[in-house]
């Protein structure tokens, strides 16, 4: 489950994250969303939709979301789009082992309360041979910055949960997965990873 009440704020997300979008993420998400591959594909936390518009017509999109709410903040187009939802906790996914092709989040580790069953998840859903995508906001590679998010943490943490440092790697390193690629940002903040699911579990 994530910790933040997504339900709460799901009518004025799209608005607090258009700046962000516009500058920098939505050009993230492109790339995230272009090195998917295979046919049958879960976005884990899907929320209002942002990546959808990125995904090719061929791919048979499923999404996951635990907040009704923010389902209900995703455009008409964007639903018809989907081919399943599941509203449902990450860290139970309501499908059988090696369903998926390909499973993938974006910025959705930050909050989670249990990150490594999330990320087990994942790997169980995906079949042998498929692939683990992740885009995440991470610690900064500059030192000051690197303090800087630190102190930030010692506010939202306690406040809603969020953890600006937290890094998606280290919840697969216990799993049957290769790393394939891997690319950051200048700043180092933002982090893209993917992976090839070695065998079930």
């Amino acid at each position: 489950m994530p910790l933040i009440d997504f339900d709460l704020i799901a009518p004025v997300y799209n608005k607090a994250m258009y700046v962000a979008e516009k500058c920098c993420l939505r050009e993230w998400r492109r790339k995230l969303i272009s090195r998917v591959k295979g046919k049958r594909v879960l976005e884990v936390g899907i929320g209002t939709g942002a990546n959808i518009p990125f995904y090719p017509p061929h791919i048979e999109l499923y999404g996951l979301d635990s907040s009704r709410k923010m389902l209900g903040q995703m455009p008409d187009e964007y639903v018809q789009r989907l081919a399943g939802v599941f509203i449902s906790s990450a860290d139970k996914i309501p499908v059988e082992n090696s369903f998926f092709d390909t499973a993938l989040s974006t910025f959705v580790f930050c909050n989670l309360e249990a990150p490594e069953e999330v990320a087990k998840e994942m790997v169980r859903v995906v079949r042998p041979g498929g692939q683990l995508l992740f885009l995440e906001h991470t610690s900064p590679c500059n030192t000051m910055l690197k303090a800087s998010f630190k102190a930030l943490e010692k506010v939202t943490v306690p406040l809603m949960h969020e953890y600006f440092t937290r890094d998606v790697r280290k919840f697969l390193e216990k799993l049957p997965v290769k790393k394939v690629h891997e690319e950051r940002s200048n700043s180092g903040i933002l982090l893209l990873v993917e992976y090839e699911v070695v065998k079930s579990i």
